[in-house]
């Protein structure tokens, strides 16, 4: 692989925005990434800060998983008792027109999300972390953190 700029140069590396090849003259560091000198190198330093950012706050990806999580389960426990609603309402008054199809189809959604979140919840229940640090306790049999000492 050659440089995109200067065609002679052999490449020592790839932008990790655009994915051009570089040479020694077109290359610069940006904390762990590399990237095209003047075009690039601004969004590097800003993906480089944030991936150090999200590296130095370990709870905050499980804080978004949790959230996540949570917002599927009251989707579809929503979903599931409009359904319900919609057909009981379509069965005490015999008027299917006002149910239509949109009641089969959140009952149906409503139960495959839930389904689908509690088998995801049990797969994922033995993933733990420490609430100071962040360490993965996944196999750690005592209730202190082998990291930063902390009770858990």
């Amino acid at each position: 692989m050659h440089c995109f700029e200067h065609s002679g140069e052999p490449a020592i590396g790839v932008c990790m925005v655009c994915g051009r090849g570089l040479c020694r003259e077109c290359a610069v560091e940006t904390g762990s990434l590399m990237a095209c000198r003047a075009k690039c190198e601004i969004l590097a330093r800003r993906i480089s800060d944030l991936r150090e950012f999200q590296s130095s706050q370990p709870l905050l990806q499980e804080r978004l998983i949790s959230h996540a999580r949570k917002t599927r389960m009251a989707s579809g426990v929503f979903m599931t008792a409009v359904g319900v609603l919609l057909v009981i309402l379509g069965l005490k008054f015999g008027q299917w027109a006002f149910a239509g199809p949109g009641a089969g189809i959140m009952l149906v959604y409503g139960v495959v999300t839930l389904v689908m979140e509690y088998r995801r919840s049990s797969r994922t229940s033995n993933f733990r972390l420490c609430r100071r640090c962040g360490y993965n306790l996944t196999g750690v049999s005592s209730d202190q953190c082998p990291e930063c000492g902390a009770k858990t």
